[in-house]
């Protein structure tokens, strides 16, 4: 029935008669193409990618397995075990993986583990074992809100282009315009991290600002052309190396997400040689990562362990209008 519904709508959409998830699947497993975006050894899934899906880790080393072998809960845990090991285990024959492949194992292997969890509990008074795995089990679950919280405030560190766009509407609205639809040029990487059709549009219903016209080209041949650059009003691009035509002035510049960094005093922040070309404003979250960063030091002498940050998009206005 899903398929009488949803076959006719893709095939109107896509102007052709198709089933994507018949296809998707049939140039992936059957042909083998998704091999061309990398491939992982046979044991990916089992060795890295549980530890990465649960920030928990007693789920895969200790909750799970109570379930599973415990007379009381056995026959509880193993039906949602076996059906999630199986699966993994035939998605792991493919040379490609990915998380996103296998997240359909995380409600079961939860539920298992919370079925672990709750029998720990109800015998933790027969044993001192029992009493210890207990408070293990107790402490792990607010360790694990204090790393999830964490990798959610570093996470929103990744979407540098999206924070772009939206610094790019506050400039328009805030100086003065033309009675014209504003056109922008977002290179892939700036796509690939946050610019869609929806965040240009998303202030296009008030009528005082103009809209943005969003170009998304990445074909080398008109990137090339000087012609191409001089129908924009404003680019939100990695590099100022990709312009080949047209004047533009650089308004700023979006950092993100790149890893780890432990500064001791005397040593530069990553990204500190922006400043050394003149002042460089600097916008969205990471702005204020680096502002924190940088009191933080004051007050430690100059120690600082926290997000590192990287120049990723800048914004860059036509001057030669």
């Amino acid at each position: 029935m899903a398929l009488l519904i949803s076959v006719p709508l893709d095939a109107y959409f896509w102007q052709e008669p198709l089933w994507p998830e018949l296809w998707g699947f049939y140039y992936n497993a059957i042909l083998g193409m998704s091999s061309n975006w990398g491939v992982e050894p046979w044991y990916y899934y089992f060795e890295a990618a549980l530890t990465r899906l649960f920030v928990n880790p007693l789920v895969g080393s200790m909750l799970v397995w109570e379930a599973v072998f415990s007379s009381r809960t056995s026959h509880l845990a193993r039906p949602l075990m076996v059906p999630s090991l199986l699966f993994m285990a035939v998605y792991s024959l493919q040379p490609h993986k990915e998380l996103r492949f296998i997240y359909y194992v995380v409600p079961p292997l939860t539920a298992a583990a919370a079925i672990g969890a709750n029998n720990i509990f109800a015998k933790r008074t027969k044993s001192t074992r029992l009493a210890v795995k207990a408070v293990l089990v107790g402490s792990s679950v607010l360790l694990s809100f204090a790393a999830s919280t964490g990798m959610l405030l570093i996470s929103s560190l990744n979407y540098p282009g999206g924070e772009a766009l939206a610094q790019l509407q506050t400039i328009i609205k805030t100086s003065p315009h033309p009675n014209r639809p504003i056109t922008v040029h977002a290179d892939v990487p700036s796509c690939m991290t946050g610019v869609t059709l929806f965040g240009a549009a998303a202030n296009n219903h008030n009528t005082s600002i103009p809209s943005l016209s969003l170009d998304k080209t990445e074909d080398a041949i008109p990137l090339d052309t000087p012609e191409f650059w001089e129908q924009f009003d404003y680019l939100l691009i990695d590099s100022p190396m990709w312009i080949a035509g047209g004047h533009f002035t650089q308004l700023g510049v979006v950092e993100g997400y790149a890893g780890i960094e432990l500064l001791k005093p005397g040593m530069r922040a990553a990204g500190y040689n922006l400043e050394l070309n003149g002042p460089t404003e600097f916008f969205g979250k990471a702005a204020i990562v680096r502002s924190l960063r940088d009191k933080v030091r004051a007050l430690t002498g100059g120690w600082w362990i926290g997000p590192r940050l990287e120049p990723m998009i800048g914004i860059w206005k036509r001057t030669d209008a």
